[in-house]
């Protein structure tokens, strides 16, 4: 799986001793104000030993961040959902990150999880799927690129899925408009998963 660049510098910055690791994926609920205390960081699951070996100091380093984003998912499959998809509005932000992490710590916690990675711009494949899965994770592509949001669009794209988790970097307003938009075409907002923001990263200013 190819590296994202906000993992290519966060890799770096590691090789090279620059900080050490924070937090990651604080969680809030979708209806809670404002943003969730601290900054996070993340790097995507890979192939890679590097890759592997900084997702597992992730997980062990805030086991109670994914944690929750996890019951939030689990307490949902009561409702009869399955297919949730992590979903954001820019290129950079940590979705396959946190996808990922969700996907180690729910196999930790006994479930049966399948993993999809979405082609941007088209509907979720899930044809592939083992109907055994109890969970299904989509590493969703770009849902809200720049621009007014097109429901339509979204519709199209986000069909198949149930329910969804927002990735957000932390120095980035949250947008009520796409939970509404979200809410619009059927999915639940389960919650939100802020991201580290800092020098070493690239892309603080306008991305494509």
């Amino acid at each position: 799986m190819m590296l994202d660049p906000i993992d290519m510098a966060f890799l770096d910055a590691f090789a090279r001793g620059r900080f050490d690791l924070p937090a990651v994926a604080s969680e809030i609920g979708p209806s809670d104000p404002g943003i969730a205390a601290g900054s996070t960081s993340t790097v995507a699951e890979g192939t890679g030993s590097a890759a592997d070996s900084i997702l597992r100091r992730l997980l062990l380093r805030a086991p109670s961040e994914w944690a929750r984003l996890a019951e939030r998912i689990e307490e949902s499959l009561t409702g009869g959902r399955r297919v949730f998809a992590v979903v954001g509005s820019r290129p950079g932000e940590g979705r396959t990150t946190v996808a990922g992490g969700l996907v180690a710590t729910l196999r930790q916690r006994g479930r049966s999880i399948e993993r999809v990675t979405q082609q941007p711009q088209r509907p979720v494949d899930l044809t592939a799927v083992d109907e055994a899965a109890e969970i299904v994770i989509v590493d969703a592509c770009n849902w809200f690129p720049s621009g007014p949001v097109r429901r339509g669009q979204l519709a199209r794209i986000a069909l198949g899925c149930d329910a969804a988790i927002f990735v957000r970097r932390a120095d980035r307003v949250r947008c009520a408009a796409h939970d509404q938009a979200l809410a619009a075409v059927g999915l639940a907002v389960l919650g939100e998963a802020l991201t580290f923001t800092g020098p070493d990263l690239p892309g603080r200013g306008d991305e494509s």
